[in-house]
């Protein structure tokens, strides 16, 4: 049994190196932030503020990088953006999980708005699952915005104590998820081009 499983795991994984999407930079890009992960759990648990900063913000261009260069390179797919897409929620609650070390007194000052939050994002999953099979999830403006948020929002609060801008990080994430629950109500479809509620005016169809 553990050599059939053991085989099974071998083949998986020579099939995903083969995979020709991620043999594109921007995947590879992307993959890096999976990567960086256990750095930055490390090194908040660690309390050394200086390396986790450092990984963290190439942590935060890689998310800008990866886009740019698919787009320069043609090389935008379905599958580049649904592996951003986990990859930015991904790091939401890595980012949570490392100011828990870091910045515990400002996780415990806003534990019920973030509790609530989290809520709500996993009530959007579900919604998602249950109704679209999890297809490939919106590139809305207004992700952008909190993704570029978390990662200046959460350098500000471990370098300077001011939570402020977390504090406006965490009401943008809760906008985006009612956005997007918002747009699965009304759309018999998703579509990944789809940039914001607004736009279901636009174009009805």
């Amino acid at each position: 049994m553990f050599k059939e499983k053991l085989k099974y795991i071998i083949n998986f994984l020579k099939t995903m190196l083969k995979f020709d999407e991620f043999k594109k930079l921007p995947n590879i890009i992307t993959l890096t932030r999976f990567l960086m992960i256990p750095f930055l759990i490390y090194f908040s648990y660690k309390n050394n503020i200086a390396v986790f900063i450092l990984f963290y913000i190439f942590t935060g261009i890689t998310d800008k990088l990866d886009g740019f260069i698919a787009r320069k390179l043609n090389q935008t797919s379905n599958f580049g953006a649904k592996i951003d897409n986990y990859a930015d929620e991904i790091m939401c609650y890595v980012s949570l999980s490392c100011l828990i070390f870091l910045r515990p007194d400002v996780v415990r000052k806003y534990l019920e708005l973030i509790l609530f939050t989290i809520i709500i994002a996993v009530l959007n999953r579900i919604f998602l699952f249950t109704k679209f099979k999890n297809k490939t999830r919106m590139h809305l403006y207004s992700g952008k915005i909190s993704v570029y948020l978390l990662y200046i929002s959460v350098s500000i609060l471990i370098l300077t104590r001011n939570d402020k801008l977390f504090f406006v990080y965490i009401l943008s994430q809760l906008f985006v998820i009612i956005e997007e629950i918002i747009i699965m109500a009304i759309s018999e479809d998703i579509n990944p081009q789809i940039k914001s509620v607004f736009d279901l005016y636009k174009n009805p169809d």
